[in-house]
């Protein structure tokens, strides 16, 4: 008779235990990001630069390609987006260094000259089920 009540004991026990299974951990994960360059010879082209994200991450530098050079942010503000005039040629460029927790972070740029349209996009992303 005391066989029957040690298996409903056990039975019992085995929900009030402790689970095993260890907690996962997930590392943040860092990117460098960077666009394609493109060498666009136009009268004028409008280039437009972005940044976005979602979920959590940092994003400790944004650089882009200026009128006259490179133009580094630290810690820019999210979303962020800047719209530059150039006369006869650019080099559109857009990079950014990144840690993803969950979610992402996205570059791109936009150029239109007179008769194209030239795109640029990075992204670092990191979903956790």
């Amino acid at each position: 008779m005391k066989y029957p009540v040690y298996i409903v004991l056990m039975f019992l026990l085995s929900f009030t235990l402790p689970s095993c299974e260890d907690e996962v951990v997930v590392e943040d994960m860092s990117c460098s990001l960077q666009t394609i360059q493109h060498d666009i010879d136009s009268d004028t082209i409008v280039v437009t630069y972005k940044i976005e994200g979602e979920g959590k991450y940092k994003v400790s530098s944004w650089t882009y390609q200026g009128v006259e050079g490179e133009v580094t942010l630290q810690d820019p503000v999210i979303p962020s987006e800047v719209t530059l005039n150039f006369f006869g040629n650019a080099l559109p460029r857009v990079k950014a260094v990144v840690t993803v927790v969950e979610g992402a972070v996205k570059v791109s740029f936009s150029a239109e000259a007179a008769d194209s349209t030239y795109v640029g996009i990075d992204q670092c992303q990191q979903q956790i089920n």
